[in-house]
């Protein structure tokens, strides 16, 4: 295994393919070696966001490669043991080649003078790929393949308590739903007004409060809800953490 894009697509085929041979048990083991690692699970999702960005600017999403490179950099150094690790739980499937996540893989390397023309390359690539609209259209994939790639994003992302037997039920369908099929602004626009209401709620606790191991928890969740950044991760988070707050 020698990128993080091709251990998603791996995973994702594995999955599939455990689940076509009603294998439940390689499929609970699967979801839950990953859901293990919180930065694993961050790194997923995270490449997930970017095939439904869009960025209207050109001059917007270059400043946005930019700032992503260095982030990618420092995220892969981090996880690069426990990647390889879970790399050869899947070291035997064979996937087609991704280019965003080619793109994004490229990024995430070290700089070095050996891929100084790659990276212009995905860079480049990535840009377009920002700056051009999705028509959110699904391609022909088997549809098991797409009903495990809601499944898997919903334990990822949404914490649900799956059944293994099952996929989703009809209240995590719409919630799930709803999520994923947010746009870019609508995604910007949600959080945004969610912080707004949790920061007003948080600020009148901590009024109310004269405990200093409540005030200081209280701090660390309003520092948390602002350094939140718009991603359908985030935003569940933040969705969750109003339902326990108003």
């Amino acid at each position: 295994m020698t990128n993080f894009g091709e251990l998603k697509t791996k995973l994702l085929t594995k999955l599939t393919e455990s689940y076509s041979s009603n294998k439940k048990d390689e499929v609970k083991d699967l979801v839950k070696k990953l859901k293990s690692n919180k930065s694993l699970v961050e790194m997923y999702m995270f490449y997930e966001d970017v095939e439904n960005m869009h960025i209207s600017s050109k001059e917007k999403a270059k400043l946005f490669v930019e700032s992503l490179e260095p982030q990618l950099i420092d995220r892969m150094k981090s996880i690069k043991k426990d990647f390889k690790e879970f790399g050869k739980t899947l070291k035997n499937v064979v996937v087609e080649s991704n280019q965003l996540y080619n793109d994004l893989d490229i990024l995430s390397e070290e700089n070095t003078i050996h891929n100084i023309s790659k990276k212009i390359d995905s860079r480049e690539n990535l840009i377009n790929f920002l700056t051009t609209e999705k028509n959110n259209v699904v391609t022909e994939k088997p549809s098991v393949q797409i009903e495990n790639h809601s499944l898997l994003n919903a334990v990822l992302v949404n914490n649900f308590n799956i059944k293994y037997n099952d996929f989703l039920n009809e209240e995590q369908k719409e919630t799930f739903n709803k999520i994923v099929s947010m746009s870019n602004d609508e995604l910007i626009n949600e959080m945004t007004t969610i912080k707004n209401q949790l920061n007003g709620k948080l600020d009148s606790l901590l009024k109310e409060s004269s405990d200093d191991s409540v005030i200081s928890k209280l701090k660390n969740v309003k520092s948390e809800v602002d350094k939140s950044e718009f991603s359908r991760y985030n935003y569940y988070k933040l969705v969750e953490l109003k339902k326990g707050l108003i």
